[in-house]
């Protein structure tokens, strides 16, 4: 990015709803939901069920972080995006393969209908 910022109007208004608002709660919703410690590897086995899309919500979720911190640092949102990294690369295969244990992947599980891959950037 190169440092341009929109800071008043209908999309500033916008831009700092979703950093003091939708994020905060997105991040809840998934948190309580299972979708982020989904790619804990030492995820509780009384979470919920995952679901196939599980992997992109969290995905999108770190998406808007990255855009939102590039122009207005917050330290909790970037903790909260390093756990999840953190995790994602302890999954990651030598090859460059990622995928939630828990995600139907046939990577990681017999007979699955699914596949979730992620390139490492890195």
């Amino acid at each position: 990015m190169d440092g341009r910022e929109i800071d008043g109007g209908f999309w500033g208004d916008r831009q700092r709803i979703n950093r003091d608002h939708t994020m905060p709660a997105v991040y809840h919703q998934c948190k309580i939901t299972g979708r982020i410690d989904a790619w804990n590897p030492q995820r509780d086995p009384n979470l919920p069920e995952p679901h196939i899309f599980w992997d992109s919500d969290v995905a999108k979720w770190i998406e808007a972080v990255g855009y939102s911190v590039a122009l207005h640092p917050n330290a909790e949102f970037e903790r909260q995006v390093d756990e999840v990294v953190d995790w994602m690369e302890q999954m990651q295969l030598p090859d460059g393969y990622a995928s939630s244990p828990s995600s139907p992947s046939s990577r990681r599980t017999a007979g699955a209908t699914c596949v979730t891959s992620m390139s490492s950037t890195a």
